[in-house]
C-alpha cells in the first residue's frame, strides 16, 4: 500500500506536466524524446511511462516510435471529448426532465446571444439558411432529417454567439439524448415536428433582425407548447419544467 501511495501522486504529477507541456505548443510540436521528458521531469521511466499513457490517451500526447522517435504534442478530437461525456452520462441515470431542462436552457442562450453579437457575414448565414428552410417549412420530415436540421441550426446559433462552450455542451446533449431516449419529444410526432419548423423559422428571423428579446420570447413560447403537447408519458417527465418555462416566458 505505501508503493501505491507514493507512486500515484507522482504518476499524476508526471501527467499534469506533460499534458501543461503539450498545451503550452502549438499541435504537433515536438516535446523531446523519452529520455529528455525523464529528466525533465524527474520522475522515473516506469512513472514517465505510466503518465506518458494517461496524456496519450486524452489525446494529447503523440508518440512516434524507431529512430529521431520522441513525443509530440497533439489536440483531442472534439468528438472524442464528447462521446466521453456522452458514456459517462450513460452510466448515470438522468431523466428526460433533466435533459429537457438543461437543453431549453442552453439553447435560449445560445439563440440570445447569436441575436445579440452575429455580425454582418454571420447574419448573411441566416438569411441563407432561412432561404433554404423556408420553403420546406410544411413538408413533413423523418425524424433522422429534422434532428440533422436541429443540429445544423443550433451549432450556427452557437457559433454566431461566440460561445464555444455552449456548442460544445449542447452537443453532448443532444448526442446523449439520441442514445439515451430514442424516441424523444418528437420521433412520430409530425405535429410537433410542424410546430417546431415554424418556431425555428421565426426565430432564425429575429436572429437576423437583431433582436434578442423577441428570439429568446419564441423560444421560451416554443418549449411551452411542446410540452404541453407531448405525449403523456413525457409530459409527466418534462411537466414541472415546462410550467417554469411558462413562467418564465410570461415575464
Amino acid at each position: 500500500m505505501k508503493l501505491t501511495e507514493t507512486t500515484e501522486p507522482r504518476t499524476r504529477k508526471a501527467a499534469r506536466h506533460l499534458r501543461a507541456l503539450s498545451l503550452s505548443v502549438p499541435e504537433g510540436s515536438f516535446l523531446g524524446s523519452e529520455k529528455d521528458l525523464i529528466a525533465r521531469l524527474g520522475v522515473s521511466r516506469p512513472t514517465f511511462r505510466q503518465a506518458a499513457r494517461l496524456v496519450e490517451h486524452e489525446q494529447l500526447l503523440a508518440i512516434s516510435r524507431g529512430v529521431g522517435g520522441g513525443f509530440h504534442a497533439r489536440r483531442p478530437d472534439v468528438s472524442t471529448v464528447i462521446n466521453a461525456a456522452v458514456t459517462y452520462m450513460l452510466t448515470d441515470e438522468l431523466q428526460l426532465a433533466d435533459l429537457f431542462c438543461a437543453s431549453t436552457t442552453l439553447t435560449i442562450e445560445a439563440v440570445r446571444l447569436a441575436a445579440a453579437k452575429a455580425d454582418a457575414a454571420g447574419r448573411a448565414r441566416v438569411e441563407a439558411l432561412i432561404a433554404r428552410l423556408a420553403p420546406l417549412e410544411h413538408v413533413p420530415q423523418d425524424w433522422p432529417d429534422f434532428h440533422r436540421e436541429e443540429t445544423e441550426i443550433l451549432e450556427l446559433l452557437c457559433e454566431l454567439g461566440g460561445n464555444r462552450a455552449l456548442g460544445l455542451f449542447l452537443s453532448v446533449l443532444f448526442q446523449f439524448a439520441s442514445i439515451a431516449f430514442p424516441l424523444g419529444l418528437f420521433n412520430g410526432r409530425d405535429d410537433l415536428m410542424q410546430v417546431r419548423r415554424s418556431s425555428r423559422l421565426k426565430v432564425l428571423r429575429a436572429v437576423l433582425e437583431r433582436d434578442p428579446q423577441v428570439a429568446t420570447m419564441l423560444m421560451y413560447r416554443d418549449a411551452e407548447y411542446i410540452t404541453a403537447h407531448a405525449t403523456p408519458a413525457i409530459q409527466a417527465q418534462v411537466g414541472e419544467i415546462g410550467r417554469l418555462i411558462a413562467r418564465q416566458a410570461q415575464q
